[in-house]
């Protein structure tokens, strides 16, 4: 049986799996999109995996002009009895107290395009492992695959090949991000790794700065805390709160706006924050 709650289907409905659906198109010569061939709906859960296909040509052609005007996406759930099927009565012993969660939305395009044969089937014939699943923060920005240029570094996984689990970089730092102070005890630091100062975050041309939807908890670079830097004459107010001054600052030091020196934007660019200026420095 394919899935459902027990130990005796392919997927356990009972525990956490993983659901891709992709909306396959066949293509042009030029390599766009055409027509609605397929809807295929991949479940995986461990290294189980149970795949759905919906191919018939009136029920694709019902909703391809939907999917053209960019349907919604839309989630409900169902009571089922114990053959898996939608139950108008009452729910049986087996489904009491249930309770749902749905996490790591992703959507991407382009990735669900079919090939004629005598097309390529990816880049050097490539086996397809699926979409990366992304989970918990690493210990550190350059652990495993994540190299010295991540600005977030993740646990993750190919949802077709999990035990391909490593530390890869979610997002990389191109000396676009720039910090405030540490983030507070309220704040979501989930994002930020265990080895590291964690700070409040956002995108350099963000006019909306920490109150930006996509400004978020991270973790500072070691070569925004390390390096040759160029401090500004004004002194950051508040020195106890201000970016790495925050920290404290030695006998002789003062808090003043800094930056990378070999950045061309100085203080307007994405490394400039307080920090403390050393005393031969003046």
């Amino acid at each position: 049986m394919n899935y459902g709650p027990g130990a005796e289907y392919t997927i356990d409905t009972m525990w956490g799996y993983h659901v891709r659906t992709q909306f396959m198109a066949s293509v042009d010569a030029t390599g766009e999109p055409l027509d609605l061939v397929a809807v295929v709906t991949t479940i995986t859960q461990d290294d189980r995996t149970v795949e759905l296909v919906q191919d018939c040509e009136d029920y694709l052609a019902a909703i391809s002009w939907k999917l053209y005007y960019q349907m919604n996406i839309g989630i409900s759930t169902y009571a089922l009895d114990l053959d898996n099927q939608v139950s108008n009565s009452t729910c049986s012993a087996a489904c009491d107290g249930g309770n749902l969660y749905i996490g790591n939305l992703n959507f991407v395009s382009n990735d669900s395009l079919v090939i004629d044969e005598d097309g390529d089937e990816g880049e050097d014939g490539d086996e397809d492992l699926g979409e990366l699943i992304w989970e918990d923060a690493a210990f550190s920005l350059d652990s495993g695959e994540c190299g010295s240029n991540c600005a977030e570094c993740r646990w993750s996984y190919p949802e077709f090949a999990p035990d391909l689990y490593v530390e890869r970089c979610f997002e990389q730092h191109e000396n676009n991000i720039r910090f405030g102070g540490p983030c507070w005890r309220r704040d979501d630091k989930s994002t930020c790794m265990e080895d590291g100062l964690c700070h409040r975050s956002w995108y350099n041309d963000d006019a909306d700065k920490w109150n930006s939807l996509e400004a978020k908890c991270r973790t500072v670079p070691e070569s925004y805390v390390e390096n040759d830097f160029t401090y500004g004459n004004r002194e950051c107010r508040r020195p106890d709160k201000a970016g790495l001054c925050r920290y404290g600052c030695g006998e002789g030091e003062t808090c003043n706006n800094s930056w990378l020196s070999d950045d061309d934007n100085k203080w307007k660019s994405a490394s400039a924050m307080c920090r403390c200026r050393p005393a031969e420095d003046d």
